[in-house]
């Protein structure tokens, strides 16, 4: 009996309890709304100034979309969060739509990607690329931010199925092309890139490796006869084409070993042949590395070096000479007859584009008939290229000063 009578006392204890409880949720649950409304609310209205808000339930296979909001006679945003190239930090953006599938305001809320890289996400060039689309455009990556961007496109497009489903419209997703590889051996020979070790600590290498244009320099990380990461630091190719060479790409070189073929960009083939060139010599050993680059080193400098310029060879009184500017390495032939300057001219320009090529015909022609270089002479907005411009010539006067 006593039995019965505990039994029947608890089940009304839990029937009391669980009704106290729903009530208390039938309460709390509005104000809990509420509070998470006001949260977002600032952000809602960068996407729509003035709107009245109410937040909705949606279904959402990709698990992207966290938070989905409807701006009264207006349209509709959503919270979106996804991980981009950085995987300890996500990166979390709001999207809105207008009633008529137009993408009205992107704004990235939180993002610690690489700055210069996938940090672009935030810039404002791509929510320029966003905002003005429709649900049914094409958004395309970043070059050389291919990772971060590839994973907020698929975020945007996760949130375009969800405006689809709330809005009862139909939405075409177009996913973003991945470039075309082919497999190249580690095992051939990369010596055209000329790939040589500026530093290694830990094994971290910094390697400056040969593209088509330019020196790219690369920092190789490598454990146990593997890569763990490269990174491009300076980029020195040719934009729109050797920048298919990104994060991406980069990426999947990880794990290598000097048995390993890997992918080769098809249409960057230089660039990705200058990444493996990288990898080929940091994977040759720090003492072995080390030394090649010793090597290289003292061939270049047989000539003439110092600390701002290096002649590289000489032929009938025409110097190569390579002068570090701001970007990379800059090379210079140079022609010298007894003892002044006859021509001045840049074999290979490695600066930023727009800025250190105003260091053109027309100044490289003020050093013809100099005997010494007036340090003053520069192009204010290019003082770096114009400084290894003039490098260049006083490490040829100087060299065939000490001759005579």
């Amino acid at each position: 009996m006593k039995i019965l009578k505990l039994t029947v006392f608890l089940a009304i204890v839990s029937a009391l309890a669980g009704g106290i409880l729903s009530y208390v949720n039938e309460l709390t649950a509005p104000i809990i709304a509420n509070q998470s409304l006001a949260a977002e609310k600032a952000n809602l209205e960068v996407i729509f100034p003035g709107g009245s808000f109410s937040e909705i339930t949606f279904e959402d296979a990709t698990g992207l979309v966290k938070s989905g909001y409807q701006a009264e006679g207006e349209g509709f945003a959503f919270k979106v969060e996804v991980t981009g190239y950085n995987s300890s930090s996500p990166v979390q953006f709001m999207i809105g739509f207008d009633l008529s599938g137009n993408i009205v305001g992107f704004e990235v809320l939180a993002q610690q990607e690489t700055n210069g890289l996938g940090a672009k996400v935030a810039e404002p060039e791509f929510k320029e690329s966003v905002v003005g689309k429709t649900v049914n455009d094409t958004i395309n990556t970043i070059s050389g931010a291919t990772v971060t961007s590839t994973a907020v496109i698929k975020g945007i497009n996760a949130a375009k199925e969800v405006y689809a489903s709330v809005a009862g419209v139909d939405v075409s997703v177009e996913e973003p092309a991945v470039p075309e590889t082919k497999k190249v051996s580690l095992k051939e020979d990369f010596s055209d890139n000329q790939a040589t070790i500026i530093s290694e600590e830990d094994g971290v290498f910094t390697i400056e490796s040969t593209g088509y244009h330019g020196a790219n320099v690369y920092q190789v990380t490598v454990a146990e006869g593997k890569v763990v990461s490269i990174v491009m630091t300076e980029f020195n190719d040719t934009e729109g084409i050797g920048d298919q060479v990104n994060e991406a790409y980069l990426s999947t070189l990880a794990g290598a070993d000097l048995d390993s073929e890997l992918d080769v960009v098809s249409g960057a083939t230089y660039t990705s042949r200058s990444a493996l060139a990288a990898i080929q010599l940091a994977l040759g050993g720090t003492e072995e590395a080390t030394s090649e680059t010793s090597q290289n080193a003292e061939t270049t400098e047989a000539l003439y070096s110092d600390e701002k310029a290096t002649i590289v060879s000489e032929t009938d009184g025409v110097y190569t000479v390579e002068a570090k500017g701001y970007q990379g390495t800059n090379v210079y032939q140079i022609t010298v007859s007894e003892g002044a300057i006859v021509s001045v001219v840049m074999d290979e320009f490695n600066d930023t584009p727009g800025i250190g090529d105003q260091v053109d015909e027309e100044y490289l022609a003020k050093f013809v008939g100099v005997t010494e270089v007036d340090e003053a002479d520069i192009v204010s907005s290019a003082t770096y290229t114009s400084k290894s411009a003039q490098a260049a010539v006083q490490a040829v006067l100087d060299y065939t000063a000490e001759k005579e």
